[in-house]
């Protein structure tokens, strides 16, 4: 049976649903759409959907991933119109490719992403934070060796804590200033068995005066490379 990668974006109030929420909205898009997805067998068949690594909670997306088998060929184009038809407001699929047999899992193939930061000031900063001084201070903050912050550990004990340092898993960053007033930093984080980095774990670490608007996942790498398929523009229906 065919499998298809698609890409796609979540933005708005979807933004703040969880993974398992998603899989059930995807779900309900593509009864709705009548796309001939293939089911698992059991009591409770369910989709067959695979989805790259969880987005956290109230950040945007532009690079989220899901393959999904179905029991016949389709135009990318196709399966794009109809599901985007039948998506709720805030999803929206940018990108659809046909995989080839045995083609590696999301999970097994994404290594990095990169995140966008949206940042405005106050009245009285905004004249402060200029492109030498935005600089300075990220270039001062890419030196450090340790980034230290304290993570629950995942096993539930009470009072279970434990220490890791961010600096092995910030790969890469840039800034511009989109607008007066409206800065972008955008940062690469390693993503995969060795750990990652989530985006509100660094926002400590930026200065009190830049105002956090948003947090956009802006693309997905694997082995230096952008996973396929790669975005279109969110209006278009062919396929990638």
């Amino acid at each position: 049976m065919p499998k298809y990668r698609l890409r796609y974006a979540k933005f708005g109030p979807a933004r703040f649903a969880s993974h398992l929420d998603l899989g059930r909205a995807l779900g309900r898009a593509l009864r709705r759409a009548g796309l001939p997805v293939a089911y698992s067998q059991g009591f409770h068949p369910l989709p067959k959907m695979a989805f790259g690594p969880p987005l956290p909670v109230g950040v945007e997306s532009e690079a989220e991933f899901v393959d999904i088998t179905f029991t016949e060929e389709l135009a990318a184009g196709e399966i794009s119109r109809r599901l985007n038809a039948a998506l709720p407001k805030g999803l929206a699929v940018t990108g659809v490719l046909k995989l080839p047999p045995k083609a590696p899992s999301l999970m097994s193939l994404i290594d990095r992403f990169t995140y966008v930061f949206l940042f405005t000031f106050s009245p009285e900063d905004t004249g402060a934070w200029e492109k030498e001084k935005t600089g300075a201070f990220l270039a001062d903050l890419w030196q450090k060796e340790e980034l230290p912050v304290v993570r629950k550990k995942k096993d539930g004990k009470q009072g279970g804590e434990k220490r890791v340092n961010l600096r092995p898993f910030w790969y890469d960053y840039n800034f511009s200033f989109i607008e007066q007033g409206l800065l972008q930093v955008a940062i690469d984080v390693a993503y995969g068995p060795r750990g990652t980095m989530r985006p509100d774990e660094l926002l400590p670490f930026f200065p009190p005066a830049w105002r956090l608007q948003k947090v956009i996942r802006a693309q997905a790498w694997s082995r230096g490379e952008p996973v396929l398929p790669v975005a279109v523009h969110r209006g278009q229906t062919e396929g990638v």
